[in-house]
């Protein structure tokens, strides 16, 4: 005889649990029958009913059925797959700052969480406070669709960090969150990547940095490109400008798309910086180039271990192929260019084998960061 266990899983508390700025869509909850067979075959239904106030596509559910995540008492969130890339999104854009992501997979060029257990929590808190998210695979038939199960061990800190989570995903907006691109090297044959990367709005010293480069891109004297060196510790936000560069440029050219390539490798083989990076930039397509810790790779130059066999192109096997990428970068208009060091201008002006890769044309200007100050130092070179 098959023995039927009736389980009704209802939202009941998300009023309490969701911020107070949530905009309730229906009056009605979701009720999932789980039917048990003797044979442990599970079947399950869902039915709706008018039960309180809930936002459409996100449930609550007791998490009895995953007792290997926390204890049977908590609970998850279901999320409908309408949220899936965006909560895809969110995630990748924060990881590393506040989520972590377990791995990834490649869809159409761009990379995004695989299935699995990933993590959200709030800046530099790591994994002490936390909300888990599973990410589910739903097949049915021949499609195939997916789902987030955010589970919420119920305590004032994770609450407030569900609630912070919650709010990215019903934000309507998304300037705060930017597509980036980065080089897979992967194949034999190189192509751009998509990211995603969180960018919010600059600090009085990040617009004054903003500021000095469009000025510098904009004057008919510089042909619409621009390089500098941007120093600084490690932390004070270097790479990050040229994320808040890019909304910045739009924002003063509405029509233009400005592509953002982040952590150049020049000393990847088989990469031709004009093919891949510079050759489409345009009015309408400019391109950021972010190469960081620049003086490594002067170093490199300086001490080639060389790529023997491989005949193809790298653009650190010797001084003049990186001086010829230096040039190339510096000919091709509508290029913004950022090498970040943590190395003083100082520093590098003192180390002669530095003298050609710092010449006038190569970089134009540098800028000094800390946390909360810029500084602009012309090329003395």
């Amino acid at each position: 005889m098959i023995q039927q266990i009736i389980i009704f899983l209802i939202f009941i508390n998300l009023l309490n649990t969701r911020p107070s700025n949530a905009e309730p869509t229906t009056a009605t909850a979701t009720v999932a029958v789980t039917t048990v067979s003797s044979s442990g075959v599970i079947i399950t239904s869902v039915a709706t009913g008018v039960f309180g106030s809930v936002i459409a596509g996100i449930i609550m559910y007791k998490s009895q059925e995953d007792s290997d995540w926390y204890d049977p008492v908590n609970f998850y969130y279901r999320y409908g797959d309408e949220y899936t890339d965006k909560i895809d999104t969110i995630l990748s854009a924060c990881d590393k700052n506040c989520s972590t992501v377990s791995s990834y997979k490649i869809v159409s060029n761009k990379k995004i969480p695989d299935v699995g257990v990933h993590y959200f929590y709030n800046q530099h808190s790591k994994l002490t406070n936390y909300i888990g998210l599973r990410k589910i695979e739903v097949k049915n038939g021949n499609s195939v669709n997916y789902h987030y199960r955010v589970y919420h061990f119920p305590t004032q800190e994770t609450t407030n960090i569900y609630n912070r989570f919650y709010n990215l995903v019903l934000k309507n907006e998304d300037d705060y969150i930017i597509t980036v691109y980065s080089i897979d090297t992967s194949n034999y044959v190189p192509k751009l990547l998509i990211l995603s990367k969180i960018c919010e709005k600059p600090k009085q010293h990040q617009q004054f940095v903003l500021d000095h480069i469009m000025t510098h891109f904009n004057s008919i004297f510089n042909r619409g490109n621009t390089k500098t060196v941007v120093s600084g510790a490690s932390g004070v936000g270097k790479t990050y400008c040229a994320l808040l560069l890019k909304n910045y440029y739009e924002s003063q050219y509405p029509n233009a798309n400005v592509k953002v390539i982040i952590d150049f490798d020049p000393s990847a083989i088989g990469v031709n910086i004009a093919e891949i990076v510079l050759k489409n930039a345009n009015k309408n397509n400019p391109v950021i180039l972010i190469i960081n810790e620049i003086d490594i790779y002067y170093e490199s130059v300086m001490n080639p271990k060389g790529s023997y066999g491989d005949s193809r192109l790298q653009h650190t096997r010797n001084k003049g192929t990186f001086n010829d990428m230096l040039d190339t970068i510096a000919s091709t208009p509508y290029v913004i260019s950022l090498f970040t060091t943590n190395k003083t201008p100082k520093e590098l002006y003192s180390n002669p084998n530095y003298e050609s890769f710092l010449r006038e044309g190569r970089v134009d200007f540098f800028i000094q960061m800390t946390s909360d100050t810029a500084s602009i130092y012309n090329n003395v070179r």
